[in-house]
């Protein structure tokens, strides 16, 4: 009885794996499925159109542009991979590094190499398996860890011990990460669209139906389909992620240019460029299932905050409420009415809150903000703005 006891928690545990992994696989090959169909129908209104993929052999010329700065490279000590980034302003200055998200790399930063050049040293970074940065095949190569030693790596690479360090999207997951278990590295944080990581994992395990929201998580699981899916009709999803009213650019004025558009096309139409990104996603529901990001017990962040959410499209009272104390110590409590923005590169000014030592993306000092924007991924942004005490 009492080794029955002792074998009851493992079974218990063993059981949940079981039925989390079941519910996973189901619900991916249900999305396959309506997937499938999709390309059945582009084939039925022509196959020519649907395997259209026009050959790109030379960037676009804005990706060369010399305003935006210098295109370098660093190999990383840890894993040996080589980086690409580029740099504007003077070697020496406090260091900006800029962190994007997907689908994207280093040009979505191109308003704030040239805005923050006179100040900082700005580094607008490919990350792993993006861009002209190396991207390793296997998923194993895209764990959290792998990510957070990747930019703690590439900081002494560059010969900074710390820096004013800005994400979007996974982008702002990894800055949460590098500012929670390296908080003597990170001056200042800044983090769109991304909640505390805790608070990600707490309320997506308490609130499991959260997921079936996010059908592109569960699509993600499946090899090479959804990288063959994204490339058809001449890279159509990706056109519409960034053109489409429900998902792109709303603000008048901030759309991209079609070089802009034809600059991610050249990138993610390159061989293996989408198996990267994707792979980042293959991770995700390990994470979950394992309780989430728990970083050795490391979940508070360690200085003093400012957390942003657009309302009253976030639930700022319930659960993934990243302002909750036992996430952020010291918390200045806000609510702001934050931008939507369809690209860390398409934030609009409106200063009106210039008291905030480091609280925006498009300018020092202020919050620029703008309610009429419109969020990549179609859902609310928050701006979490650190600096230490």
């Amino acid at each position: 009885m009492a080794k029955l006891r002792d074998c009851l928690p493992r079974l218990m545990l063993t059981l949940r794996s079981l039925l989390f992994w079941s519910l996973v696989y189901c619900y991916c090959g249900l999305c396959a499925s309506i997937h499938l169909l999709k390309l059945l129908w582009s084939l039925g209104k022509g196959p020519a159109q649907t395997f259209r993929r026009p050959a790109r052999e030379h960037p676009p010329a804005c990706l060369s542009d010399p305003s935006l700065g210098t295109h370098c490279y660093v190999r990383i000590k840890d894993s040996g991979l080589r980086f690409h980034y580029v740099a504007a302003g003077e070697r020496g200055k406090p260091l900006m590094l800029l962190l994007h998200g997907f689908p994207e790399f280093w040009y979505s930063w191109r308003y704030q190499l040239r805005e923050f050049k006179s100040e900082y040293r700005v580094v607008a970074l490919d990350l792993r398996g993006y861009g002209e940065t190396d991207a390793p095949i296997h998923r194993e190569n895209y764990k959290l860890d792998c990510l957070i030693t990747d930019i703690k790596d590439i900081l002494d690479s560059l010969g900074y011990s710390k820096c004013v360090l800005i994400g979007h999207d996974w982008g702002g997951m990894i800055a949460w990460l590098i500012a929670i278990c390296y908080p003597e590295m990170v001056m200042k944080l800044i983090v769109i669209n991304f909640p505390h990581p805790n608070v990600f994992t707490e309320y997506i395990l308490r609130h499991p139906a959260q997921l079936f929201k996010s059908s592109y998580y569960y699509f993600f699981q499946i090899p090479w389909f959804p990288e063959f899916m994204f490339s058809i009709n001449d890279f159509k999803v990706l056109k519409h992620l960034f053109t489409s009213h429900s998902t792109g650019i709303g603000r008048k004025g901030c759309q991209l240019t079609t070089e802009d558009l034809e600059a991610y096309i050249y990138v993610f139409s390159q061989p293996g460029a989408l198996s990267g990104p994707i792979n980042y996603y293959r991770n995700i529901f390990r994470i979950l299932c394992a309780g989430g990001v728990t970083l050795s017990g490391l979940c508070k962040s360690k200085c003093a905050d400012l957390i942003g959410w657009e309302i009253p499209t976030v639930n700022t009272a319930g659960a993934c409420d990243p302002r909750r104390p036992q996430f952020q110590e010291d918390t200045k409590n806000e609510i702001l009415k934050c931008s939507c923005v369809a690209s860390a590169a398409q934030i609009p000014k409106h200063p009106g809150h210039g008291t905030l030592d480091v609280a925006g993306i498009y300018t020092l000092p202020g919050l620029y903000v703008d309610p009429q924007a419109t969020l990549h991924q179609g859902r609310s942004c928050i701006y979490a703005c650190l600096y230490p005490k």
